[in-house]
C-alpha cells in the first residue's frame, strides 16, 4: 500500500485494507499533516514506513513499476498530470491542493516554454 495524502483516513484505511505482513508506504507526509494511527493496528506483522527520495534502487524499480503498470495494477497515467512551463504556478498550486498528484512540467526544446 502507498499513500501520498497524509491524511489520517487515507493512512488508517490504507493500514486496516492491508493483508497480514502487508507493507504501507507514507510519501510526502509533511509535518502538518493530521496522520496519526493506534499502533495496536499494525498486528499480524503489518507494518509502516515512511519514504523519502533512494528509497528505491532505480534500475530494479523502475522496470518492476513498468510490468505493474502493462499488467493493469498501476496506473501511473492517472497520478501525473502536465504542465507547460509558464504554468508552474499552478502546477505548485495543484500539488498543494491535491489536484495533481505528480505535477511535471513540459519544457519546449531549446529551453524556452
Amino acid at each position: 500500500m502507498l499513500d501520498t495524502s497524509g491524511h489520517r483516513d487515507s493512512l488508517n484505511a490504507g493500514i486496516m485494507a492491508m493483508a497480514p505482513m502487508g507493507k504501507f508506504g507514507g510519501v510526502a507526509f509533511s509535518p502538518g499533516s493530521d496522520a496519526s494511527l493506534q499502533a495496536s493496528s499494525l498486528f499480524v506483522g503489518k507494518s509502516l514506513q515512511g519514504i523519502i527520495q533512494g528509497d528505491a534502487i532505480p534500475q530494479l524499480f523502475i522496470p518492476e513499476m513498468i510490468a505493474q503498470y502493462r499488467a493493469a495494477r498501476f496506473p501511473f497515467d492517472r497520478l501525473v498530470r502536465f504542465y507547460d512551463f509558464d504554468q508552474i504556478e499552478q502546477a505548485f498550486a495543484d500539488a498543494a491542493l491535491g489536484v495533481a498528484i505528480k505535477p511535471v512540467l513540459r519544457i519546449s526544446p531549446g529551453g524556452r516554454a
